[in-house]
């Protein structure tokens, strides 16, 4: 097999590393995937998590995008991680020209994991404070910090509200309430220490199962039974609330059918993928990574696609039972906080303060919370640092101290959402997360299904799992999957518009200076860079770095099969005509 062919600008070919591992059993990779359903910054936009229609509309609809956006490019995905048995960096080698989307990557991932410890900090705040003697925004804890007319606490001299009456809702304004503020140097600063304290708390939590736990086996052990027990607290609680005044009428609405619903849940298509690919982006092209090569693609996907979709209506359930609850309880107030993170969290403090045993059911809601915003975490960090000894194979001779350099500064730089101001921003820094995810995903489209071609990845597809992928599928991923994906991109440029029009409180980030501007000049200068350390005609050199380099299975046996099927010069360049193996697919496919 002839390897002399260039590796990124061409000077060095690409090196595997046969001890990563793989995962213990093929369930680990569907539970990992499956976790992503729990994202919680998705739940912080509520015009993608929130599901105001019942069955009839939700689950029709969110199997279409299923079937005809979401699957097809997890598919993509996993046959990328899966062949190449790489991370997002190297797996990047099918075409060179687009290799700056790998690096690019790596750094907005970094930031994503950052900011994605928000939502982790928040709910170990409160865990801590559940195990106090007397919750703090219960009725009786919140009377010794705050004056205010809190909702569900009766005060001496209630009367009948006439009109439309506010209160806080306590476990909102206890949080709320944690800033506090500092001038240093003439500048006033809003920090709460305890959510720095809940910071350093994570980050030894993420650090103790990086560092101990460093191979993917342990690992893949500790997110599959991780993910068991956040599924089944979840539906634990679900049944628990659905015995609380108020609930009856939602299960009424959500099972009775309706057309309407159906089409109002048609406009939301587009969004429901954005949950099933995880925060940052290659995250399934690394995870895929560790499955065994001969490992079937598309059940997994399935699978994966399925389990996010039970658990997003799960968690939806649940936030309408929380609040369904504290309706049925204030009478007629209503609440004054509606936090830009959703109910779900801040929220649900004050729902389980009014049950019997408060602390035992808060312990319980908040470390379900906590164990799945850390086992994202998690994910993605393997992610990254996989990605980082793929690519650069000096590191891998020291990689506990590498992992151990890179969680602390993360640790580091998610101690600046204990900030007010920098905490506030995470909405858009979740949204622009989500332009860069699309942009990403269609450049990603056209690389796989156009410059590398239909029938070679057919080939290889079929090489691989040895079940021939259909070209409708094809198809559909290149015309309408970037449909659905331009949809996503736009709304949320106009939503990203529209809250800095109305914000009354615009602060720039280091953050927001990176997942902004990155992107967007940083890939297409990589393109030009590419073009630029080639040789010949700029026809020769386009063709050249579209040509993948070192695109071979990583183990010798299954490389060695590969190359009787693929000659030599076609493995070196395979924008070569290879006739007799297209017209083989398409009379097949006719």
């Amino acid at each position: 097999m002839n390897n002399e062919s260039s590796y990124g600008t061409g000077h060095r070919p690409f090196v595997s590393d046969l001890k990563r591992g793989y995962w213990t059993k093929a369930s680990d990779f569907i539970y990992a995937g499956v976790s992503f359903g729990f994202r919680m910054d998705v739940f912080a936009l509520s015009w993608i998590a929130t599901v105001e229609s019942g069955v009839s509309g939700f689950l029709p609809v969110y199997l279409i995008s299923l079937a005809f956006y979401v699957i097809p490019l997890l598919v993509v995905k996993s046959f990328m991680g899966q062949f190449s048995s790489s991370g997002f960096i190297s797996a990047m080698r099918l075409c060179p020209l687009f290799k700056g989307i790998g690096y690019i990557t790596l750094f907005l991932n970094i930031c994503v994991v950052i900011y994605y410890s928000v939502f982790a900090m928040t709910p170990m705040l409160y865990l801590f404070a559940s195990f106090k003697p007397i919750l703090p925004w219960s009725c009786e804890g919140a009377r010794a910090w705050t004056q205010e007319e809190v909702l569900l606490c009766p005060t001496a001299d209630d009367e009948k509200c006439e009109g439309v009456c506010y209160r806080s809702v306590a476990s909102v304004l206890y949080f709320q309430n944690l800033f506090k503020r500092y001038e240093v140097f003439g500048y006033t600063f809003h920090i709460s220490w305890q959510l720095a304290l809940s910071a350093v708390g994570v980050w030894i939590i993420i650090a103790l199962i990086i560092l101990m736990l460093s191979s993917i086996e342990k690992i893949g052990q500790l997110i599959r039974y991780t993910v068991q027990c956040i599924i089944a607290l979840m539906v634990f609680f679900i049944v628990r609330f659905s015995f609380l005044p108020g609930t009856a009428a939602h299960y009424e609405r959500i099972f009775s059918p309706n057309w309407k619903d159906f089409v109002t849940e048609l406009t939301k298509l587009p969004a429901y993928g954005i949950c099933a690919f995880g925060p940052g982006w290659g995250l399934f092209i690394t995870l895929a990574s560790f499955n065994r090569f001969k490992g079937n693609i598309t059940r997994p996907s399935w699978l994966i696609g399925i389990g996010q979709m039970f658990i997003i209506f799960g968690l939806d359930m649940l936030e309408k039972f929380i609040m369904l609850h504290l309706d049925s309880l204030s009478e007629d107030y209503f609440s004054r906080q509606r936090s830009q993170f959703g109910t779900f969290v801040l929220i649900g403090g004050s729902s389980m303060a009014a049950l019997k045993w408060p602390n035992l059911w808060c312990i319980l809601f908040y470390t379900m919370v906590l164990a799945s915003s850390i086992t994202i975490m998690v994910l993605q960090l393997v992610s990254i640092m996989s990605s980082i000894f793929d690519e650069f194979t000096l590191l891998r001779h020291h990689k506990l101290r590498y992992s151990t350099y890179l969680v602390g500064s993360m640790a580091l730089g998610s101690l600046s959402f204990s900030s007010l101001s920098v905490y506030e921003s995470t909405v858009n820094l979740i949204l622009e997360t989500t332009i860069n995810q699309s942009l990403i995903n269609l450049l990603l489209i056209i690389m796989v299904t156009w410059v590398y071609g239909r029938q070679r990845f057919q080939r290889d597809m079929f090489f691989m799992t040895n079940e021939r992928y259909a070209t409708w599928k094809i198809y559909i991923l290149r015309f309408f999957a970037p449909l659905c994906i331009l949809a996503v991109l736009i709304t949320a440029m106009f939503i990203i518009f529209l809250n800095y029009v109305f914000s009354s409180s615009q602060s720039l980030t280091m953050f927001d200076v990176f997942i902004k501007a990155l992107p967007w000049w940083s890939i297409p200068a990589y393109m030009f860079f590419s073009l630029y350390k080639s040789q010949g005609s700029l026809k020769e050199r386009l063709l050249k770095c579209c040509r993948p380099t070192d695109w071979y299975p990583v183990e010798a046996e299954d490389k060695l099969r590969y190359e009787e099927i693929v000659s030599s010069s076609n493995m070196t360049h395979p924008l070569t005509e290879l006739r007799w193996d297209d017209d083989a697919f398409d009379e097949e496919e006719t």
